[in-house]
């Protein structure tokens, strides 16, 4: 069995990638690499979910006490919180030769005992829903194929995301115009009912004057009849 060689960048943060925010955004967080050594390390950086993250840059070459930082984002999904800890990140690195160097080919025909590796795993603190598949670590896709990619999904999830969003709206106003109809109809046949009884009232208070008046005058008469037998 053969020992792989003590990592010698320096990895910041060194053993745990944090993700924090909502899942139906892009969240990004940085790595670090640092070459304190006097010699030119090549790197090369690999995930267990390389659908779900775009790493700039995913691969390059550090000068002496030079640092390079890693963006790394999660794209917009879902998340199962079953999965936390399951999406994982290497670093491997070994020493460049020296001249230019064919990234491509030179990670296809390296010694393995040449290699350092660093593990970093992935935290999450979100409660969104999403499988997440696991397994061994894939290459990135290069990084001029994962940005349209990556820039094209977050644009039709704004749409998709402001239709929504106007469709609510219409609805919504649809409801409160039925609503203000249903008012208004109701005030009308309110307005209605009430006005017979007030007709109903009125010609009932006609009739009553009418026959008070009548039976004023009948007591008139009879008082005036039996005045002048009295006298």
């Amino acid at each position: 069995m053969t020992s792989k060689l003590e990592q010698v960048l320096q990895i910041r943060p060194p053993d745990e990638l944090h993700f924090k925010g909502y899942f139906s955004d892009s969240i990004t967080v940085i790595m670090t690499l640092i070459n304190p050594s006097a010699k030119r390390i090549m790197y090369k950086i690999k995930t267990t979910a390389p659908k779900k993250y775009c790493v700039r840059p995913n691969c390059g070459i550090l000068n002496p006490n030079e640092i390079s930082e890693i963006s790394i984002s999660l794209q917009p999904c879902m998340y199962e919180p079953t999965e936390r800890g399951k999406h994982k990140f290497l670093v491997q690195s070994a020493f460049a030769p020296p001249g230019e160097v064919n990234m491509e080919n030179i990670w296809k025909d390296i010694i393995p005992e040449h290699l350092m590796e660093s593990k970093l795993k992935c935290t999450f603190d979100i409660d969104s829903k999403e499988e997440y598949q696991s397994g061994e670590p894939y290459d990135f896709v290069p990084d001029t194929a994962s940005t349209p990619v990556a820039a094209s999904s977050q644009k039709v999830t704004h749409e998709i995301l402001t239709n929504i969003q106007r469709e609510e709206d219409s609805i919504l106003k649809m409801e409160n115009q039925k609503l203000r109809d249903q008012i208004m109809k109701l005030e009308m046949e309110k307005q209605a009912s009430l006005s017979p009884l007030c007709i109903k009232d009125g010609i009932a208070q006609i009739s009553f004057n009418w026959m008070h008046f009548c039976i004023s005058v009948v007591v008139g008469i009879v008082g005036i009849i039996f005045g002048k037998y009295w006298l």
